[in-house]
């Protein structure tokens, strides 16, 4: 058995009009998409979610780990 973690990916867009450099979150349908896209191909056992939250008051963010128990097809 293997397993398989998945997070949104992050992309550094260029900089915005005041010069800080602007991060882009994969959006949750694309997320979705890659992770169907494995369990399609693979013989999955289970699948386990977590939503982690992270900062402080003043940036607060949420995190989303998605794992998969899998074994290779074939």
């Amino acid at each position: 058995m293997k397993i398989k973690l998945f997070t949104p990916n992050s992309t550094v867009n260029s900089d915005n009009q005041y010069g800080i450099p602007m991060v882009e979150r994969e959006t949750i349908d694309s997320f979705e998409r890659r992770v169907n896209d494995f369990m399609a191909t693979h013989d999955v056992t289970s699948v386990q979610y977590q939503e982690a939250t992270y900062g402080n008051y003043e940036d607060l963010d949420t995190t989303t780990t998605i794992m998969v128990v899998y074994q290779e097809k074939g």
